[in-house]
């Protein structure tokens, strides 16, 4: 990151970024066409897969060979799963823009974005279809209307993830502050000076039920780059 990003310093590729990219490319265009209504067999899958393969990076042939037979394998179930419960995408490659404090503006790219049904949220955290953790959970928020969370993980023997909560603690019961949504943006001011609340956010464990019961015109789930 100092070298790319802070100094300008360009650096070589190397085996696992090439490698992600290629599996990124090639679930990218495997879920673009079953959204088209096209479905590909694992054949075609594979030849875009070793289509948009380069052997940049790799330190030798043996290593190279390690990672196109992992990456095969991991479409093959990637594959499997997505035809036996498809995932309603409706957006890939969706930018984002989020401003900060002190004028600091985070930029970034959702890969995936998935609706499901509040009844599907505990199969698919417990199942293969979901490539990677952490994921964003978007759900339904009483006061604020949408709120969104980070999941880390899923215990299914307790039925509980650990998330990041970025609107902690929770301002709602506090009498010092009064609620406002003016303009479309939520806000909750205090009462003596109009300061806005401070977030601090926390680590948190909860039920899974917590999302489940929630949902926000159904639940979105932002999926990571799956490498």
């Amino acid at each position: 990151y100092l070298f790319s990003h802070v100094w300008g310093i360009k650096c070589g590729p190397n085996a696992a970024t090439t490698f992600g990219n290629v599996m990124h490319t090639t679930i990218r265009q495997f879920i673009s066409a079953l959204r088209k209504g096209l479905r590909l067999s694992f054949e075609e899958v594979a030849a875009i897969f070793r289509r948009e393969w380069t052997s940049a990076g790799f330190e030798d042939r043996h290593q190279e060979e390690l990672y196109l037979t992992d990456g095969i394998e991991q479409l093959r179930a990637f594959y499997a799963s997505s035809l036996a419960a498809p995932a309603h995408v409706i957006a890939q490659e969706k930018r984002f823009a989020i401003e900060c404090d002190h004028g600091v503006e985070l930029t970034g790219r959702m890969d995936q974005i998935n609706r499901i049904a509040p009844g599907e949220v505990k199969p698919l955290l417990a199942g293969s279809r979901l490539p990677t953790f952490p994921i964003i959970i978007a759900f339904g928020s009483s006061i604020m209307g949408g709120h969104a969370n980070v999941i880390h993980a899923y215990d299914e023997k307790t039925n509980a993830v650990s998330v990041m909560e970025c609107w902690f603690p929770d301002p709602s019961a506090d009498r010092n502050y009064t609620f406002s949504n003016a303009g479309g943006i939520p806000l909750f001011s205090r009462n003596s000076d109009g300061a806005p609340f401070k977030f601090k956010g926390a680590h948190l464990t909860r039920n899974l039920d917590y999302y489940s019961t929630r949902p926000l015109g159904g639940l979105l789930l932002i999926f990571p780059d799956p490498r």
